[in-house]
């Protein structure tokens, strides 16, 4: 900073550097310089403030490497995904799931090479899959819009900010005296 000798600019960095244990008495003892001095320094040339900037800066840098890191993990999940499926495919291209029985004297019968249960079980994990992928239909963010072109609708009252609801009112016209009712005289 403006008027920070190199002194003061090293017991800063020395402070900066302690991280969630800095204390001025712990960079005065490191420094071997006196905590009024730390403490003039530290005032002087807004050291917390600047500290926490560092931090802040710190934890942006690492949440922006995590990010990166995790966005490279999962394409690496994606591209091994991308090849086993390929690799099911051509199994299941390649699953016999019939079978001839042949007997003699009888025509040929062509049988389920699979039972029911292996058939539902395949078809289970096929759906964990894509659902592991894909996500299900229930996790998806569905949002809800009304459009108003004419008379506002009660139902969506609860909605409207005051001044909306005070204006319509204000805007609505009102209803003309009922015939059973009394004039008062004037």
């Amino acid at each position: 900073m403006e008027g920070e000798s190199a002194k003061a600019f090293h017991a800063f960095c020395e402070f900066r550097d302690l991280g969630p244990e800095r204390t001025l008495q712990r960079v005065a003892k490191m420094l071997q310089k006196s905590e009024p001095l730390m403490a003039r320094w530290s005032k002087r040339f807004n050291w917390h403030h600047r500290a926490a900037d560092w931090d802040e800066h710190n934890d942006r840098e690492m949440q922006r490497e995590l990010r990166s890191r995790r966005i490279r993990a999962r394409k690496r999940a994606l591209d091994i995904a991308d090849q086993l499926d390929e690799k099911l495919a051509e199994a299941v291209e390649s699953l016999k799931i019939t079978r001839v029985k042949k007997e003699a004297g009888k025509p040929d019968v062509v049988e389920s090479a699979i039972s029911p249960t292996e058939l539902a079980n395949l078809f289970r994990v096929s759906q964990d899959v894509q659902y592991r992928i894909l996500g299900k239909d229930e996790d998806e963010d569905v949002v809800e819009v009304h459009y108003h072109f004419t008379a506002p609708d009660p139902r969506f009252d609860h909605e409207q900010p005051e001044v909306v609801l005070a204006a319509r009112r204000k805007a609505q016209p009102e209803k003309p005296p009922d015939d059973n009712v009394e004039q008062e005289a004037t």
